[in-house]
């Protein structure tokens, strides 16, 4: 079809007569209209996915072979689930699995791939596999725990983040995941030492997410309004303005009902001087 609009647009030298009208005027419009039917043409042409690809971008990968050795499956797997695609990824590890039992870190990480899929019972059984494979696995308790947690077993929950510090109190997200099952019960008491106990260690770590970070743990609106302000209040404790106010917005966002009680707390005055509380607070009263 194209080499047929080439010939038909761009005529021979014998032809080129034709371009012009009897008053000897090149027509223009009729090149600018065939410039435009060209365009046309070769804007609506069909596209075709490659053979690997599905129209979603996601890459079809074929099914594990037999002949991959177990850490080549556990990289693909890995790479897959690092794009999302959790199914896939499981499939992978199975693969994996199969090659290489005693591998309490192919359990683990098949565990997280089905927690991203709310497959809370498959989790559970993997993370538990991986601690009998390796009791002293730290991030398997944490797992664990998130996977009780998405179950809404609160104690449990608790139970295993516990187990999960006092192999490694020196990790984070351990205590914010603590402080996240802990406020879930309306605990803020308790839920505040672990967020603080996490803050000490990684500033950052309550405003990050994370494959089980704590924004997918809790439940509500209400919840998330209610966390966002305990964690504004606990960085303007420790004197941090500027993560403060994140949180803050967060609250107002998530629709936080006592945002005026910023207004008598000791705690945030150093955060009411800044022009950006202004801002919020004036949002608020809109």
């Amino acid at each position: 079809m194209l080499a047929h609009l080439k010939s038909f647009c761009l005529p021979s030298a014998k032809n080129q007569a034709a371009l012009f009208d009897s008053r000897g005027t090149p027509m223009r419009s009729r090149l600018l209209f065939l410039a435009l039917l060209l365009a046309l043409v070769l804007f609506c042409m069909p596209t075709y996915a490659r053979a690997d690809q599905v129209s979603d971008n996601k890459v079809i990968v074929p099914p594990p072979s037999s002949t991959a050795s177990a850490l080549q499956l556990e990289e693909t797997a890995d790479q897959l689930r690092a794009r999302k695609d959790y199914n896939q990824a499981i499939a992978y590890y199975h693969a994996a699995m199969k090659q290489d039992p005693k591998n309490a870190v192919l359990f683990n990480k098949c565990g997280i791939a089905q927690l991203q899929l709310n497959d809370t019972g498959g989790a559970i059984k993997n993370f538990k596999k991986a601690l009998k494979l390796h009791p002293n696995y730290a991030e398997a308790f944490n797992n664990l725990g998130a996977a009780y947690y998405m179950e809404k077993s609160y104690k449990k929950a608790i139970s295993q983040y516990n187990k999960a510090i006092a192999l490694r109190d020196y990790v984070a997200t351990f205590h914010a995941n603590l402080g996240t099952a802990w406020f879930a019960r309306q605990k803020i008491d308790i839920a505040m030492q672990q967020y603080a106990r996490a803050l000490q260690l990684d500033p950052d770590v309550m405003l990050r997410t994370s494959q089980v970070g704590i924004a997918a743990q809790v439940s509500s609106p209400e919840d998330r309004a209610q966390l966002n302000f305990v964690l504004a209040k606990l960085y303007a404790r420790q004197g941090d303005v500027e993560r403060s106010i994140q949180c803050l917005r967060k609250a107002k966002d998530f629709g936080y009902s006592r945002m005026n009680d910023i207004y008598k707390d000791p705690e945030f005055a150093y955060v009411r001087n800044d022009p950006r509380f202004t801002g919020i607070m004036d949002e608020v009263g809109k």
